[in-house]
């Protein structure tokens, strides 16, 4: 039923001052606040929860034998080439603005499954290597004021990023990279909260798994 929105309809649109640090500084205190309950914790990832409408999901465990710099290629720099490889719902990735080669405005097209609407996510994304530790921080984030510039035809959903975040820190003498990621997503229309959470919980772990094995394919030799 009809396409998604045009990456013409938001070109030009600056990049919001402040909304990066503002959402990396909300979920690294969301980090160290208690509330935590951890879901799962097997095969080198532990998963959790934090309770609230809707719950926020987070994972956390080690890319053992490969380095920062493989992981951030593989999961940011190229993310639009290589989400197909652990996105089950996706349809496509389009890149509707690219301020620089940190800052982006994304759009993500997704379909959740049969008899439910094709959803689109609109969301700047942007990342930052601390220079101090050489951890790289990956953030993302919906924001109401795009829908007006790019409205939806019938049968489409508009989903949002109410935060998404990765840390990469390296370990192990830099031979090996920890991994920590948030999320917090909303679907819209009639989709459960509980039903979204888990789906949500549920790609980190599809996500986690994904990277691993395409590292293995891209850094790796046979």
């Amino acid at each position: 039923p009809g396409q998604a929105m045009s990456a013409g309809t938001l070109k030009g649109i600056p990049f919001p001052a402040g909304v990066f640090d503002d959402l990396v500084r909300r979920c690294e205190g969301l980090l160290q606040q208690g509330g935590w309950v951890t879901t799962k914790d097997a095969n080198g990832l532990q998963q959790m929860k934090m309770p609230g409408n809707p719950p926020i999901a987070r994972a956390q465990g080690t890319f053992k034998g490969f380095t920062l710099d493989q992981c951030v290629d593989t999961m940011i720099v190229n993310m639009k080439d290589n989400c197909k490889y652990w996105d089950r719902t996706l349809m496509e990735v389009e890149t509707v603005e690219r301020w620089s080669d940190h800052d982006f405005l994304y759009c993500y097209k997704i379909n959740p499954g049969p008899l439910i609407s094709k959803r689109d996510l609109l969301y700047y994304e942007a990342w930052r290597t601390d220079p101090a530790t050489g951890a790289v921080t990956n953030a993302s984030l919906s924001m109401p004021a795009l829908d007006a510039h790019a409205p939806l035809p019938c049968g489409w959903v508009r989903g949002s990023i109410n935060l998404h975040y990765k840390r990469l820190t390296p370990v192990d003498g830099g031979q090996s990279t920890y991994y920590e990621t948030m999320q917090q997503v909303t679907l819209g229309g009639w989709l459960p909260g509980n039903l979204v959470f888990n789906g949500v919980l549920d790609g980190l772990r599809v996500e986690f798994d994904g990277f691993s094995k395409l590292m293995a394919q891209k850094f790796r030799s046979v």
